[in-house]
């Protein structure tokens, strides 16, 4: 079957634009292409290497929904690590780790 076939067949279309990925996932969805010595790659790099163009090197494809499984084109854009970095802290998801629990003051 076809790669863009294999794609549409594990996808769910919800009302909040989402396009999410039903099939094999971790975090974010995974695909298989090529055969023998296959490639498995992230579908939403995937999707938007298919609608919105090739994704350079080194470049991220980030989600404008903050939905990892969502793989609708227009709610992804590309980015650097550090734009990446930006993003997750302006939507309230910065790593926790290396953060203290309790402050200076709570420890005195």
């Amino acid at each position: 079957m076809h790669l863009v076939n294999r794609f549409f067949s594990r996808v769910r279309f919800e009302e909040n634009g989402c396009v999410v990925w039903i099939g094999a996932r971790n975090r974010y969805g995974r695909i298989q292409h090529g055969g023998r010595g296959s490639k498995l790659l992230q579908v939403h790099r995937l999707s938007y290497d298919l609608f919105n163009g090739p994704v350079p090197d080194d470049m991220l494809v980030l989600h404008k929904c903050d939905n990892p499984p969502c793989v609708n084109p227009s709610h992804l854009f590309l980015g650097s690590h550090q734009d990446n970095a930006d993003d997750r802290e302006r939507k309230g998801r910065g790593s926790k780790l290396g953060r203290p629990k309790t402050t200076s003051e709570e420890v005195l």
